[in-house]
């Protein structure tokens, strides 16, 4: 995986389906929930993972 690399594949949500559910992640995985899971993109910002 490059440095920073965006998750692409035929099981990565929409864009349009991941916006619409924002608010619900959030709610779920408050700030320091600890998650376990495949990490399939980086950004600056943080990661991408698959569970």
């Amino acid at each position: 995986m490059d440095e920073y690399a965006w998750p692409i594949s035929p099981e990565v949500p929409a864009a349009d389906e991941v916006r619409q559910s924002w608010a619900e992640t959030v709610a779920a995985l408050p700030v320091g929930t600890r998650i376990i899971g495949e990490v399939i993109g980086r950004q600056p910002f943080g990661v991408f993972i698959r569970q």
